[in-house]
């Protein structure tokens, strides 16, 4: 019996309301057997989608925020940490390696919050993302950055490109040596290794020589990585896929990267626990 003949026999003695719920939130389900980039592309597209700057559930995790919660939110994913934390992440792994020569690429731009804060730091930026309702809420955003910062012109910046992806791979013509950094900033703990070490090879090829890659993991072996995996009763897209600094050495290792930088683990930065 299909999956659709056991969901009609168990939907015939439910109310005319009730199936009509089901089959409204049908789209949104995501199944044990999905693929980690399907399951992710239904995951953000759905945040997305239901994301507003006023909405309760997006102010409460605001209000859960450990410390120095941003003042007002701009951008979908404010809501994911304090500022300070996320100010210290990027003026220590990401800054120091853009300047107005650069040529830069954003696996998962999400809506925009780190595309805002690079834009002006380097001569092209392209975001790329696997959900559709997350590059518009970026374009949405980052045309009213534009806005702002140039009286009242509202089109998106010349140095700013989106890309929808439909696998762990940069497209044919971004895929060998067109990069002088890529980064991948809190993408990562929602992949599982397969699609991480996809991601890896393509970095790879698509990263001109001598150029620079910063991403960060869900990091099994810190004090507030252990806690929260210890926590679930299974890994998912939404709740992180953590991994040790061993695993992430050991893919490294297996392409032509190398490490210049790694954190330490330290409670005051919700990145580095």
């Amino acid at each position: 019996m299909s999956q659709q003949q056991q969901q009609q026999q168990q939907g015939e003695g439910l109310s005319k309301s009730v199936i009509e719920l089901v089959q409204q939130l049908s789209s949104a389900v995501v199944y044990a057997d999905s693929s980690n980039f399907d399951t992710n592309k239904k995951l953000w597209n759905n945040y997305a989608r239901d994301w507003k700057i006023e909405a309760d559930w997006v102010k409460k995790m605001v209000d859960n925020l450990p410390s120095s919660p941003p003042s007002r939110i701009k951008y979908l994913g404010e809501e994911w940490s304090d500022q300070q934390s996320l100010d210290q992440v990027l003026h220590e792994f990401l800054y120091p390696f853009l300047s107005n020569e650069k040529i830069v690429a954003e696996i998962g731009s999400g809506g925009g919050r780190i595309s805002a804060r690079v834009i002006s730091r380097v001569k092209s930026l392209h975001c790329f993302d696997i959900s559709e309702e997350m590059l518009k809420k970026a374009k949405a955003a980052l045309t009213i950055k534009t806005t702002a910062e140039n009286d009242g012109d509202g089109d998106i910046s010349s140095n700013l490109s989106f890309f929808l992806v439909k696998e762990n791979a940069f497209p044919t013509a971004y895929s060998t040596e067109t990069y002088d950094v890529i980064y991948a900033f809190d993408v990562f703990p929602h992949l599982d290794i397969h699609s991480i070490w996809q991601w890896l090879q393509a970095i790879s090829s698509a990263l001109k020589p001598g150029g620079y890659v910063f991403f960060s993991t869900a990091n099994l072996a810190t004090p507030g990585g252990w806690s929260r995996f210890s926590k679930q009763t299974k890994c998912t897209a939404g709740g992180f896929h953590f991994i040790s600094p061993e695993i992430v050495e050991t893919l490294v290792s297996n392409t032509p990267l190398s490490f210049i930088k790694k954190s330490t683990p330290s409670p005051d930065n919700i990145y580095f626990n």
